[in-house]
């Protein structure tokens, strides 16, 4: 994926340290140097020396199995952009396009808080309600999601 940078000042090895970081997801928690270049398209000996920096850096580590693995430390990356942004900044986007693909009407609520964020259809009324109390109907600390019709469904 070498040369993607336009700009004179577009800095290639953190965009293939960047790379090798990506890779790693849910369901390749641990990868071999060798998956580790072939999901890069990095050389072998880049991707060594990237993982190495990365292990050196606390954001990887060596598994018993000669693989890699990502640490906790890489949360603080995305922490940083996260922590000032509440339960309701950071589910809007995903609860908006749940409520697009279903035209369901989706309640997030917290059990701490006196009031609810909804989200309703586009054209049905206001994008969002910040209530003052709760409604009966909701239960504390749980996202309610009901389509047209059917019954209300509730999910921890």
């Amino acid at each position: 994926m070498a040369g993607r940078g336009k700009g004179a000042d577009f800095v290639e090895s953190l965009a293939r340290g960047l790379d090798v970081l990506a890779c790693f997801d849910a369901t390749r928690r641990e990868l071999s140097l060798s998956e580790v270049a072939a999901a890069t398209g990095l050389a072998r000996p880049t991707a060594r020396r990237l993982l190495l920096t990365l292990q050196e850096l606390g954001y990887a580590r060596t598994t018993g199995q000669g693989g890699f693995a990502l640490t906790p430390q890489v949360l603080r990356l995305g922490i940083a952009y996260a922590s000032p942004l509440g339960l309701w900044d950071m589910a809007r986007p995903h609860m908006e396009t749940l409520v697009a693909r279903t035209h369901a009407r989706v309640v997030l609520d917290h059990p701490a808080r006196r009031f609810g964020h909804r989200v309703r259809r586009a054209g049905v009324g206001p994008e969002d309600h910040h209530s003052a109390g709760r409604h009966r109907d909701q239960v504390p600390g749980r996202a309610d999601v009901a389509g047209q019709g059917a019954p209300r469904a509730t999910r921890r």
